[in-house]
């Protein structure tokens, strides 16, 4: 699986899991899918914030512990930007 997963295009009721844990991200992708959500992933916040720019999805779920980027930064950098502080 790739995990930064990107769809073609914004989809209603999409949801971002930015996990740095491959089993959780494939746990947590599979559970959501089968739920009828289009689902983003990614290993950390530096690609999260990559994939929030291009898809603006309605949810994200992150992890706070993670390389590169944990999961406090990259909720304050999405809060910080006035175009991505409504996810």
């Amino acid at each position: 699986m790739n995990r930064a997963h990107i769809s073609n295009g914004h989809e209603e009721n999409s949801i971002l899991i930015v996990n740095d844990m491959p089993e959780q991200l494939l746990l947590m992708d599979g559970l959501l899918r089968k739920a009828g959500y289009s689902v983003f992933t990614a290993e950390d916040g530096v690609q999260a914030l990559d994939i929030v720019k291009q898809e603006r999805p309605d949810l994200v779920i992150s992890d706070v512990s993670m390389p590169r980027m944990n999961g406090l930064e990259f909720c304050r950098r999405l809060r910080s930007d006035i175009d991505l502080r409504s996810i």
